[in-house]
């Protein structure tokens, strides 16, 4: 690489900057399933005696052969090959373009050598030629490709680039800038990265060994619910069977170059070897090191493309190790279900961001609704899975009851783990990990779980909602003064519980919100320990834009451009694509827009209402080539609701799942069913609660849907089937009287 730095004399105050990339052929190693056979494939893999290998006594030698043995094997029915990367053609090139192409910058060479009308309107024929092609020729791509609409293996490919960037710079250089130098080379860009992620949390708490008499631990014990010890035990065929059908053909292959899709090949024959070599890592408590080596790639957040740090390190294991894990996993999610706060709301069955923002808001307006003044101290932690340090949370496990071998098998699977960085083809060198846990592991959540759980014992008088590293503090009072007071106190609690669990909090980060029109004009201030907070207009909590009233003016707009935005692209594409592959970008692009945590801003004004359905109603008639037609009838032909009706009924699923314990624990105080010793004719309804405004009692989930639930036909209300009812609900459009003489 050149880089020179010149005066270009037009200025004495800008310089001009030139660098010159010297670009090295690269080559790809991928594996060749062309001529794979699998009844051969199977047959040679029967002839390894993995009873011999299994039966050695060191773990990680028995794992070592293991591997080996179905490498080799695998190599000489998929071999290993290399190609060159080569730079890509437009996916609708065809030779009639690229001759045309070819012939156009003849024509346009000789104009600049010999500059006559003539020569100038030959180039211009053949220009407007290539354009007339070209448009030819991207029809002809889009149409052959996803004439077949969604269901065709090559739609999704094609279509997916013109939507979404997601995923799109796996395969890409990248080029970072560290103290003003330029890295282009791909092995140092990979070297650099991975010197970041093993080192980013470095200094990040103070390292000294924790013990018993830690505050956290103490708290653990205090709180402890009684059970027995955890004791992992022995897992059986059926499930390594059962988790071999549920992997993904398309997940990344790990270092080991046995991936998913030679798995499932191979299930007949390594189900039972692979289910013996897990009862053995329990039973020996050691956890095989293969299985620890990660390949890192790093994903690009969002701001400078250039800053290191704006990149998040994704950990992709071997494929194998999900087995191990999941083994190990599914044991400790049953027995900590009994030991996690209900508030405790990530990575868990049935917890999401709707969950946690329903909870939030719902408390916000009946606090509203009772006349209250309400404070919020959202938290912002510097890299909390990576800091994760591995004494405190073996204390912390002991404490909860995990036997000694149990621990023992838990502190072997983070000690001795290695990574290195993949950027395209290259690889930087391995390094060892002493803290934190792998992102994209499968028992990396739930330990970072059980790790946060007693925060909420330190906690005195505030609600504490918890969704992974998103800590937010609410309180509610009549007296503004108590409301700040008590906030300040909770705050500095968490911000002391950070320290001692060697996490780091960025307090000059922290957002607050003063929520109603009360505490409009009184400029809320925060001091935490010299820090000041003040109140903001909105904020943004899991996704969606807060304001202070509760109206989410901000959110929705933000959610109509960019739905705008994908509509536009899908208006481009339009003309390649039949009606049902419309239909399906929609569906799955521009309506999740619409979809995420919808019952968090459903109580929004009229005017937004109005403004999401209009968004529908340009794609409908664009999709149906329909202008003339009312929405309605457009609803009626496409066979789909409202976006305000798919929000009703996103309503009562939540009422269903509340009512009948499916949910979080925290929601199923928000509807209360009738209880009654009398057989009346309608019957499992909910209780209409005493509310006092409008803004924040009738406009609120807790009395809008119990108001819905009751509304439903009877036959809704009584079924106990999810299923059975989320069919029923997809089939209801609302009522036109609000009565249950009409439901």
């Amino acid at each position: 690489m050149n880089i020179r730095n010149f005066n270009n004399g037009i200025s004495d105050v800008h310089n001009m900057i030139s660098v010159q990339i010297n670009k090295t052929t690269e080559y790809k190693t991928y594996r060749s399933f062309k001529k794979l056979d699998q009844d051969n494939f199977i047959s040679d893999l029967e002839k390894i005696e993995f009873s011999r290998i299994i039966d050695q006594d060191d773990i990680n030698q028995a794992y070592s052969d293991f591997e080996k043995a179905v490498v080799n094997v695998l190599d000489q029915h998929a071999p290993l090959k290399k190609r060159k990367q080569c730079k890509q053609p437009a996916p609708f090139m065809n030779q009639e373009l690229r001759k045309a192409v070819y012939k156009k910058r003849q024509l346009y060479n000789r104009y600049n050598k010999q500059k006559s009308g003539n020569n100038w309107e030959l180039y211009r024929q053949q220009r407007n030629l290539v354009n007339k092609i070209k448009k030819k020729s991207i029809k002809t791509y889009f149409f052959e490709r996803c004439i077949g609409g969604p269901k065709t293996s090559d739609f999704w490919p094609t279509i997916k680039p013109f939507i979404t960037n997601k995923g799109s710079n796996f395969t890409k250089n990248i080029i970072l800038c560290d103290e003003e130098t330029i890295i282009s080379d791909q092995k140092k860009v990979a070297e650099h990265f991975n010197d970041f992620f093993i080192n980013v949390a470095k200094d990040i708490g103070n390292n000294t060994p924790a013990n018993n008499n830690h505050p956290s631990v103490k708290k653990i014990h205090e709180n402890k619910t009684a059970t027995q010890q955890l004791e992992f035990s022995a897992i059986s065929n059926e499930f390594v069977d059962k988790q071999l059908k549920k992997l993904n053909i398309k997940k990344a292959t790990g270092i080991d170059g046995i991936s998913v899709k030679v798995l499932k090949l191979a299930q007949p024959v390594i189900t039972k070897p692979i289910t013996e070599l897990i009862n053995k890592t329990i039973k020996s408590a050691t956890f095989p090191d293969k299985l620890k080596e990660a390949q890192v790639v790093p994903l690009h957040k969002k701001n400078n493309v250039l800053d290191v740090g704006n990149y998040r390190p994704v950990s992709i294991l071997p494929a194998i190790s999900k087995f191990f894990e999941r083994a190990i996993y599914n044991q400790l999610v049953e027995y900590f279900n009994t030991h996690f706060h209900p508030y405790l709301s990530a990575f868990r069955p049935k917890y999401g961001c709707q969950t946690t923002l329903l909870r939030i808001i719902e408390d916000w307006k009946m606090a509203l609704d009772q006349n209250k003044f309400i404070g919020s101290i959202l938290m912002d932690l510097s890299k909390a899975f990576d800091c994760l340090p591995h004494d405190l949370l073996l204390l912390k496990l002991e404490a909860y009851g995990l036997s000694t071998s149990s621990l023992k098998l838990i502190k072997n699977y983070l000690s001795n783990r290695k990574q290195c960085v993949r950027v395209g083809s290259s690889l930087s060198n391995w390094q060892n990990i002493y803290k934190g846990e792998p992102q994209g592991s499968i028992l990396g959540p739930i330990l970072f779980n059980i790790f946060i759980n007693d925060i909420f014992h330190f906690t005195t008088n505030s609600s504490l909602y918890n969704y992974a590293d998103d800590n937010t503090l609410s309180y509610a009072n009549r007296d503004i003064d108590t409301v700040i007071s008590t906030l300040e106190k909770d705050s500095l609690a968490l911000i002391e519980w950070f320290s001692s669990n060697q996490m780091k909090a960025n307090p000059e980060k922290f957002q607050a919100l003063a929520i109603g029109k009360k505490t409009m004009g009184k400029n809320i201030t925060f001091d935490l320990a010299g820090n000041k907070i003040k109140c903001e207009k909105e904020v943004k909590l899991l996704g969606i834009t807060i304001d202070f009233e509760l109206n989410f003016n901000t959110h929705i707009s933000n959610i109509c451009k960019k739905a705008s935005r994908q509509l536009n692209v899908l208006k481009r594409l339009g003309k390649y694509l039949n009606k049902l592959g419309k239909l399906t970008i929609y569906h799955s692009f521009i309506m999740s827009n619409f979809n995420f945590c919808s019952l968090s801003w459903h109580f929004c004004s009229e005017a937004n209402t109005t403004k999401i359905e209009k968004v529908q109603e340009r794609a409908l008639r664009f999709i149906y080539q329909d202008h003339n037609s009312t929405y309605e009838d457009l609803l009626l032909k496409s066979k789909m609701p409202s976006l305000k009706v798919r929000r009703l009924r996103t309503m009562a699923i939540e009422v269903f799942r509340t009512v009948n314990h499916e949910n979080p624990v925290y929601l199923h105080d928000l509807i209360n069913i009738k209880k009654t010793k009398y057989s009346f004719r309608y019957q499992n309804l909910a209780e209409i609660p005493d509310v006092r405004t409008t803004r924040y009692g009738l406009k609120s989930f807790r009395y809008s849907a119990a108001k819905l639930w009751n509304e439903l036909p009877n036959h809704f209300r009584t079924e106990t089937s999810f299923t059975q009812f989320k069919s029923l609900i997809n089939s209801w459009n609302g009522n036109s009287c609000h009565c249950n003489a009409c439901a």
